[in-house]
């Protein structure tokens, strides 16, 4: 059985380039699991991702066990805060 890796993504704004892995949850082996918008409304977003779950805040993408993979975009505030965060958790982080 293949392993499947649980994806959190971290988002500040929804930019028209914003959300490009609208998807990704259909592709075979990846399952997004958590979601974080900085500056939309959690309807809006369970929408467009109706199989994740829809956080208030980054750190529960950040510290939560199941998750594999964090996806953020690049030029975020405290960017590379973050992204040392991510990696002392032992989480693969991917920047888009």
């Amino acid at each position: 059985m293949e392993k499947v890796i649980n994806i959190g993504r971290i988002e500040e704004t929804m930019k028209e380039k914003a959300f490009t892995l609208a998807g990704i949850s259909r592709l075979e082996g990846y399952n997004l699991k958590k979601v974080f918008v900085g500056d939309s409304s959690d309807v809006w977003v369970k929408q467009l991702f109706p199989e994740a779950e829809v956080v208030n805040d980054i750190q529960s993408i950040i510290h939560d066990d199941k998750i594999d993979l964090v996806i953020m975009p690049s030029g975020q505030n405290e960017e590379l805060k973050l992204v040392a965060e991510v990696l002392l958790t032992g989480k693969n982080i991917r920047i888009v």
